[in-house]
């Protein structure tokens, strides 16, 4: 029996930092609620990343992996912040995803 594929849907007031980081198919997160931790341990490759702004729906994606993300002071291992054109918002995680339809 195939697993099930769960949706997940991030909500966000501008979509300016998504569209940004779109190009590399990239979105972050920051493991400060409980339902950010719920997603991080649970979402799986395949499952449905469903992007939501100002109330509607402007994107659906597939998930392809999440993981810590690693910059620090000295040396950035992953996309500093204005490599992904993001104006704001750090993000603890990154989130990489596929067959981005918008």
């Amino acid at each position: 029996m195939a697993e099930a594929i769960n949706e997940w849907v991030f909500s966000f007031r501008d979509d300016e930092n998504f569209i940004a980081s779109s190009r590399k198919g990239i979105w972050g997160m920051t493991e400060t609620r409980p339902i950010h931790t719920h997603f991080i341990k649970t979402v799986k490759e395949g499952d449905i990343l469903w992007f939501k702004s100002k109330g509607k729906l402007i994107a659906a994606a597939r998930h392809k992996k999440v993981r810590l993300r690693e910059n620090g002071p000295l040396i950035s291992l992953d996309y500093t912040n204005a490599e992904l054109g993001w104006n704001y918002g750090e993000g603890t995680h990154l989130i990489f995803y596929d067959e981005l339809y918008d």
